[in-house]
């Protein structure tokens, strides 16, 4: 999702963490691969960190899990749900599949990220 938001709203500053990693800045194997309408980035996602949050303005989970992670470590986290199998969890055969779904995906969610700074979220 970060990689597709990126590309949508180039003037967003946006990071990549996830909440499963063995420790603080912790990579996911580097042979994981996400495959998004035909490009191949590798997935390097570090531990979301205290600091992390704080940092952002939004936070985007595509679980309510990544939510309670997010306002574990800062209460006031503004957090952005939309519901997506992640790729990492699912078998490679699936992944292209799942990356156009993330990538048809993108344009609500940043909508909905603006929306959430105007109070319709």
């Amino acid at each position: 999702m970060a990689r597709c938001l990126r590309e949508i709203r180039p003037s967003w500053t946006v990071r990549s963490a996830g909440t499963r990693c063995g420790h603080p800045g912790a990579e996911v194997p580097s042979s994981w691969r996400a495959a998004i309408t035909g490009w191949v980035e590798p997935h390097a996602a570090a531990k979301m960190t205290e600091a992390d949050v704080a940092w952002a303005d939004v936070i985007v989970g595509v679980q309510e899990s990544h939510r309670k992670a997010a306002v574990e470590l800062r209460r006031d986290a503004r957090v952005v749900v939309e519901r997506v199998v992640d790729p990492a969890f699912r078998p490679v055969s699936e992944w292209p599949d799942l990356a156009r779904k993330i990538v048809a995906l993108a344009p609500s969610v940043a909508a909905r990220i603006e929306g959430s700074f105007s109070g319709e979220d």
